[in-house]
């Protein structure tokens, strides 16, 4: 292929429609949301904090466990009355954000970057996957996961995406504003364009906090599908489409609610079948909360997909633990501690052919405080 058909090509499959004006309002008008939200972000964040366990020394604890207990006191007291001044704004923000989704008319916002350029995915041609529930939702640092808060953890997740040469960066549970923030902590440099803020929720800001980031020019809009949820989350399906693959991401129902996956999943499948009935191999990325050692797994994974990452399941080897919750809140020892329920996947019809899958070490156990996320990632070669 000579440089004239490659800019080509190129050209015509990052074929995009350019952002109309009533778009960049809108878009506009959803970021002035998110500063207006900021304040309240702020005092939950703190107020939650004062109900964490405490390690002295830790954390930005104190030495003392009373001078902590008393530093806690004053947060809180002070939490509650900023508060009073920042639910208006908060008020403000969801109408501000509610005229910005009328205005853009997408289920997703879209990032720009400065990368160095690739061609498009070709026949014979490698594609590099690098996968991750960064556990970055908003407004609720320490609850779910037992990490820091994700602004003091963006730039350690930014140089584990950056260290790894990757085509398709794929994340679940990253909230628009953690997004953001770690686009500008460097993966604007690497990739071409990113995607966030997917099945928008003006009101709680629980949109399905998946995020799809790539090198390689895609084919037309991406695509979110919703799916049905049993609790504040939204649910959905997002891919796109590169020359030669889907690319698709979901995030299914958490806790023992297997009816609820079982409904989530059926969807998935059936997009996947009338994808690739169109010649090109689909790759899922996903959180799927099915435990590859429960009977969920043979029932609902085994007899469709091509998973390249199997067992032994050790505690070295886990793609989730519930170990960080309990450093971060205390209590009972959580009766799952590990769990193997991230994949990255192809169907058994597929023509794709999965060369390597890696464990990428997001949080290391006998460094609590330092942990990334309470998922490890993966790292996937797969040729098509």
């Amino acid at each position: 292929m000579s440089t004239l058909d490659l800019v080509r090509s190129s050209t015509r499959f990052n074929s995009i429609p350019e952002t109309s004006g009533t778009q960049k309002v809108g878009e506009t008008l959803n970021l002035v949301a998110l500063k207006l939200k900021a304040p309240l972000d702020h005092c939950v964040r703190h107020a939650v904090r004062c109900f964490t366990a405490i390690h002295p020394g830790e954390l930005g604890n104190a030495e003392s466990r009373y001078v902590e207990m008393a530093k806690r006191v004053g947060i809180f007291i002070l939490c509650v009355g900023s508060s009073l001044i920042a639910l208006p704004l908060w008020a403000i923000a969801v109408g501000v954000d509610i005229s910005g989704d009328k205005l853009t008319k997408k289920a997703y916002t879209e990032l720009q970057g400065t990368p160095q350029g690739r061609p498009p995915l070709a026949l014979g041609n490698i594609g590099r996957f690098f996968s991750l529930n960064a556990n970055m939702l908003p407004k609720i640092p320490y609850l779910f996961g037992g990490t820091r808060p994700a602004d003091e953890r963006i730039s350690g997740l930014a140089g584990l995406i950056n260290y790894r040469d990757v085509d398709f960066v794929v994340l679940q549970e990253v909230s628009f504003k953690s997004a953001r923030a770690l686009w500008s902590a460097g993966l604007c440099y690497h990739f071409e364009k990113a995607y966030t803020r997917i099945g928008p929720s003006p009101l709680t800001d629980f949109d399905t906090c998946l995020f799809i980031a790539t090198k390689r020019p895609i084919i037309g809009e991406p695509v979110f599908i919703p799916l049905p949820s049993a609790d504040q989350f939204k649910r959905g399906i997002f891919y796109l489409e590169t020359e030669r693959c889907y690319v698709m991401t979901t995030h299914l129902q958490s806790n023992d609610n297997k009816e609820m996956r079982r409904v989530q999943l059926d969807k998935v499948l059936e997009t996947i079948r009338k994808l690739e009935e169109r010649g090109k191999p689909v790759v899922l990325l996903m959180d799927g909360n099915i435990n590859r050692i429960d009977d969920e797994y043979r029932r609902r994974i085994e007899p469709y997909f091509y998973d390249p990452y199997r067992g032994p399941y050790s505690q070295e080897n886990a793609t989730c633990t519930n170990e960080l919750d309990h450093y971060m809140m205390g209590g009972e020892k959580p009766s799952k501690p590990f769990e193997w329920i991230d994949y990255v996947c192809t169907s058994k019809d597929s023509n794709a052919l999965v060369k390597e899958s890696r464990l990428v070490h997001a949080f290391d156990l006998s460094k609590p405080a330092q942990a990334i996320s309470d998922h490890n990632g993966f790292r996937t070669v797969i040729e098509f």
